[in-house]
């Protein structure tokens, strides 16, 4: 069991042991959060939260949030149970004050936790330095969780004989691999359902506990009349591999993820043109169709131009002699809005955007395509005379979309907070609920339905 201190975890709320907490027949109080693993496995679903010392409890859904309701105002504590969770710290158990009728409680699992000393009780084996992986296994071309599979990493001793050690996947599909030697070459797969993934040659760090998750069958389909689409994706204009991007096939909504190479494999059962989209975080999309045929695998490659070169023209103009930080600084005196600056969206890292954004009260988000989620305003239903009510987005003083305002760019969806922009590449956030907290430079741009205003490193 792990309770609530410590590099493992960041969470927004008081820690300290307290008694449980005391439930009324009808109370006035509700507790909502999302927990959020940034070692790779991103929003957690599934996760158990429940209050010590009653029946109360919930399950965080598809995107991670959770909501428990019929609180009394005062201390509670919690409970926090998911196989991933278990990996890295056990048990979480923390208290959280209640102070209000509302109030949110986020547990974000930090990239330091992932070690092979914390997540496999030592940080050698034998006396020699360690390290090991972790993650999920999937079933090719599906996001179908492969439960039972083997997960296996192999390698040469200094003698010559072959070593290796093993790992299977729990039910929700996670696994955890112990005890690799550090500094030497593995060749690591997994298998399962009668279908192995392809084989990865790695080396990891002393202490390393490496994020990776396989999957398996991906060619099976061509080998046995069916249709394969592999491929690299790298940057423009360089041989740089992109890993971890999402290839997504638009007709069925069938997807892959590069592997550390920019390689990847995509199964399916249609053919003729289809479309396929490349997203990383930090790159534009890229669309591009294919031709797939029965028995065949369709290989080809793709290039990412990274995101952030092209800019609207329409200007918001602060005095010379003013700095950025002086501008943020004085709005967010004066108490309208909800501000995050640098240190705050550090403990942001490994999240998206859309993830962030929720701390503001009135912003909810809607699914604008597959995959893509924007920001509109929660107020009357998220409507507008009768329309939906999306967030301007202002970016660096730049209006990248605004549906009312001197600058509307309201042709299509908002855009996707997804993949518009790297959480680590920005210095500040402003979030306005309407007309009456937006300030006059930002106001004029169109904020009937509210602002968030982003501003990146290199803006001045």
């Amino acid at each position: 069991m792990c309770a609530l201190h410590g590099l493992a975890i960041a969470a927004l709320a008081a820690v300290a042991l307290s008694p449980p907490v005391r439930l009324a027949a009808q109370g006035p109080a509700f507790l909502t959060g999302v927990v959020y693993d940034s070692t790779g496995f991103g929003a957690l679903a599934g996760v158990k939260v429940s209050l010590a010392g009653s029946t109360a409890s919930t399950l965080t859904d598809s995107t991670g949030r959770y909501r428990l309701e019929g609180l009394t105002i005062g201390r509670v504590q919690m409970r926090f149970e998911h196989s991933r969770l278990g990996l890295l710290l056990g048990d979480v158990v923390a208290d959280v004050e209640l102070r209000s009728d509302s109030t949110e409680f986020n547990l974000l699992v930090g990239a330091a936790t992932a070690s092979h000393g914390t997540m496999c009780g030592s940080d050698s084996v034998r006396g020699a330095p360690a390290a090991g992986f972790f993650g999920t296994v999937w079933l090719g071309g599906t996001d179908t969780i492969l439960t039972g599979a083997e997960v296996a990493a192999s390698w040469s001793d200094p003698a010559g004989q072959r070593r290796a050690v093993l790992g299977r996947a729990d039910p929700q599909g996670v696994y955890r691999l112990c005890g690799v030697p550090a500094g030497v070459k593995v060749l690591v797969a997994a298998r399962g359902a009668g279908r192995e993934s392809p084989a990865q040659h790695l080396t990891l760090e002393p202490g390393e506990m490496a994020t990776w998750d396989f999957v398996v069958g991906e060619t099976a389909p061509a080998e046995a009349g069916g249709i394969a689409i592999s491929g690299r994706v790298f940057v423009k204009g360089t041989d740089e591999p992109v890993p971890e991007a999402e290839v997504v096939l638009l007709q069925s909504g069938r997807k892959a993820t590069t592997s550390r190479d920019g390689s990847f494999t995509l199964t399916t059962t249609e053919t003729g043109k289809l479309v396929l989209v490349v997203r990383r975080i930090g790159f534009r999309p890229l669309y591009q169709e294919v031709v797939a045929r029965v028995g065949q695998t369709t290989r080809t490659s793709y290039a990412l131009e990274p995101s952030g070169a092209r800019l609207p023209t329409i200007n918001v103009h602060a005095p010379a002699a003013r700095t950025w930080q002086h501008d943020f600084d004085e709005r967010r005196a004066r108490g309208f809005g909800t501000f995050l600056d640098e240190a705050a969206l550090r403990r942001f890292e490994g999240r998206t955007l859309d993830g962030v954004v929720r701390v503001a009260n009135n912003v909810t988000l809607r699914q604008t395509g597959y995959g893509q989620y924007s920001a509109y305003n929660r107020r009357n239903g998220g409507r507008v005379a009768g329309a939906p009510c999306p967030y301007s987005i202002v970016l660096d003083g730049q209006v990248m979309f605004a549906s009312d305002g001197i600058a509307k760019r309201g042709i299509g969806p908002p855009p996707d907070l997804r993949t518009l922009v790297d959480i680590m590449s920005l210095k500040g956030i402003e979030i306005y609920d309407g007309p009456a907290q937006t300030p006059k430079e930002f106001a004029r741009l169109g904020s009937n339905c509210g602002v968030i205003v982003l501003w990146t490193k290199s803006s001045k």
